[in-house]
């Protein structure tokens, strides 16, 4: 399935275009408001795990791939997680361990695990046993005859995280089961919010899609549509 859209160069953003049965392009204006941002926010943390997610899902299906390339996809995987319990400039949410694992101990131990290693071993260079490193001496065996033979450096990096794909998957579906929770806990005041808008003053700021500007996308199938709802209100 393909979808339609136009990069909106003010807005920054790529917007999905709509279209009525006899063809014509509706027009669109971006929604203001407090729970309209906070809906924002919590489709695009839904949106960085679902990504997240559908990595995890590739190294499953996909165990024999390069050192390299794994190691790569293991760092995306932490740090595209890590990103949604961080606090950012244009997001007007952020998860909570404390809320997402409430009562699941378990899953928490996981993700703490997982935010060491982003913040001792990908992001910045800490000290522990994801990335450690040490200058060794060797000694010369014959006691009668003491010296140093040779200094060599030694090192470890923790790249290997096959074994614990599966506590990933876990704690990225618990996360997306809350932001969907939260999503809908957030709906009765965001359609409150919408619903109050004046008509007349929404229609000033429209925007109108040109033709030429439209862009044809085939949707990722391991992907869902986080932008939604996508439908005309009544």
């Amino acid at each position: 399935m393909q979808r339609v859209s136009v990069f909106d160069k003010d807005l920054f953003l790529n917007v999905p275009v709509l279209s009525m049965p006899d063809g014509k392009l509706c027009p669109y204006v971006i929604v203001e408001g407090k729970f309209s941002k906070l809906v924002t926010a919590y489709h695009s943390i839904q949106s960085d795990l679902l990504e997240t997610q559908a990595m995890i899902n590739y190294l499953k299906a996909n165990s024999v791939l390069p050192g390299v390339v794994k190691a790569a996809m293991f760092k995306a995987i932490i740090t595209q997680y890590s990103k949604c319990f961080t606090k950012a400039w244009g997001r007007a949410a952020k998860l909570e361990a404390k809320s997402v694992f409430d009562s699941k101990e378990d899953l928490m131990v996981i993700h703490k695990e997982v935010r060491d290693i982003r913040n001792n071993y990908i992001t910045h260079a800490g000290t522990g046993r994801y990335d450690n490193g040490a200058m060794i001496i060797y000694l010369d065996p014959n006691l009668d005859n003491p010296a140093i033979g040779r200094i060599i450096n030694s090192d470890f990096k923790f790249m290997d995280h096959s074994l614990k794909l599966s506590g990933y998957d876990r704690i990225c579906q618990a996360a997306l089961q809350y932001v969907e929770f939260k999503i809908e806990k957030l709906s009765v005041s965001y359609d409150k919010e919408v619903d109050a808008l004046d008509l007349k003053d929404l229609y000033k700021k429209v925007k109108i899609p040109n033709r030429k500007d439209l862009s044809f996308t085939k949707d990722d199938a391991n992907m869902r549509n986080t932008r939604g709802p996508h439908y005309l209100r009544d």
